[in-house]
């Protein structure tokens, strides 16, 4: 059974924890819930379904919980329901503005 460890420094309570979390390119922010949809349509909340590299990912080596299905779900809503596109400035360098940067 996983126990949580919280740091001794902060501790976050549901409270003071982010409801939102900022993604602010679109590109990104689809790619991660896809990665995180795929993740869980192949049960991979469950322990028992993943691959010991994906669980060492998953729990930073053991140091951490793991997400299960519904914490997963609550993520994609977290990640999909904060819309921060302008909170990141963005400036094209003149090669980028031209379309030779790609």
């Amino acid at each position: 059974m996983c126990k949580q460890s919280f740091p001794t420094e902060t501790t976050f309570t549901p409270a003071s924890m982010p409801a939102e979390i900022c993604v602010p390119v679109a590109e990104d922010r689809n790619t991660i819930l896809a990665a995180l949809r795929f993740w869980q349509s192949h049960g991979m909340g469950d322990p028992s379904n993943r691959s010991d590299v994906m669980h060492a990912l998953a729990t930073n080596d053991d140091q951490e919980c793991s997400y299960n299905d519904q914490d997963i779900d609550d993520l994609c809503i977290r990640i999909n329901t904060y819309h921060c596109e302008c909170m990141l400035p963005v400036k094209l360098n003149k090669e980028a503005q031209s379309g030779r940067g790609q």
